[in-house]
């Protein structure tokens, strides 16, 4: 379904925040160029044509990789890095468990509860 997405403001670092990207019925509404420039003269080009991308953790993005399935037959998450640009091991979660866990992750971090706590 379509939504709006939603971004998590990240108050304790001057990083980019992650960002659960808008689905416009077809696709997750992202600059796959960005990220990767597709050679169609490399017959092992990884992404033809752009890959589902539901969301940006503030340092990678993390992609619906058809080549990689779940055991329960969905479509596996992969993390491909910023620095490198490399594909990490696919996910076993669901998106939006791993997108869930990121968030408990930063939500939890120290530098988030002492600044939330200073703001009192």
């Amino acid at each position: 379904r379509a939504h709006n997405g939603i971004v998590l403001r990240e108050l304790n670092r001057d990083d980019n925040d992650a960002e659960w990207y808008a689905y416009d019925g077809t696709r997750f509404v992202v600059e796959w160029d960005l990220w990767h420039v597709a050679d169609p003269d490399n017959p092992q080009e990884p992404f033809p044509e752009p890959p589902l991308v539901p969301f940006f953790d503030g340092e990678s993005i993390h992609i619906l990789h058809p080549a990689h399935v779940r055991p329960d037959g969905e479509i596996a998450l992969v993390e491909m890095t910023h620095d490198s640009g490399k594909l990490q091991k696919p996910e076993t979660k669901t998106a939006i468990h791993v997108w869930l866990d990121m968030m408990l992750s930063k939500m939890t971090d120290t530098a988030y509860e002492t600044h939330m706590s200073t703001d009192k």
